[in-house]
């Protein structure tokens, strides 16, 4: 009885890995503000043909809940509420922020990214911008009071940083611009084609870079 138990378990285990699994081949293909923000081109791939999980990557997740656990602690000191992983979503364009907190009359919106380049002249800083443009443009437009956005980027061991403020003037404008770039996406996943390539000095390091120029890698 025991055994037969026991397989039945481990069936219906396989059976729910096999739905998990065929969930993550769909939400691969969701347009978020993170693979909007980014070179259009390699969230294409990403979704399509997948990314290795390199150690960094690892770090970075374990910092990330670190530094999110203890920025919510001291931001409380100050009277704000914060909630992690908070969506934010303004008709088709939605993602969710590493953290968003509330004071009586502002808000705030987080984003977190530790690299070992935690500076302006990180190739992927105009991309980690943009993201948050997005988050305070659609926090503008749903809430009341006013929004900034803070960019922190850091080292792993968090022995230097960058901290950069973002405000949004127009947030219709932005928006514009994210949903145009949700259109791009969408239209290549539905052609199956992937969009231009966005060419600039991220491209020397970017995962996909042999394949987006069709070249071995050097």
């Amino acid at each position: 009885f025991s055994h037969l138990f026991m397989d039945e378990i481990s069936d219906k285990i396989n059976q729910i890995i096999s739905r998990i699994k065929d969930i993550h081949a769909e939400k691969k293909k969701e347009i978020t503000i993170s693979n909007i923000a980014g070179c259009l081109r390699a969230s294409y791939y990403r979704a399509t043909m997948g990314k290795e999980v390199s150690e960094k990557m690892i770090m970075g997740s374990e910092n990330h809940a670190f530094f999110q656990r203890h920025l919510k602690e001291e931001m409380a000191k100050d009277g704000y509420t914060c909630y992690d992983e908070y969506e934010l979503k303004y008709g088709k364009v939605r993602g969710r922020a590493d953290m968003v907190c509330e004071g009586d009359d502002d808000g705030i919106v987080f984003e977190f990214k530790f690299t070992s380049v935690p500076y302006k002249n990180n190739p992927f800083y105009p991309f980690w911008y943009r993201q948050l443009q997005y988050y305070v443009a659609i926090a503008e437009k749903n809430g009341e009071r006013k929004w900034v956005g803070v960019l922190i980027a850091s080292a792993f061991d968090l022995s230097s940083w960058l901290v950069d403020v973002v405000n949004v003037e127009d947030p219709d404008a932005v928006l514009d611009m994210a949903n145009e770039r949700y259109e791009q996406l969408a239209r290549a996943f539905e052609f199956n084609n992937p969009p231009l390539p966005e060419k600039g000095k991220w491209c020397d390091l970017c995962t996909f870079r042999n394949y987006c120029f069709n070249q071995k890698l050097v």
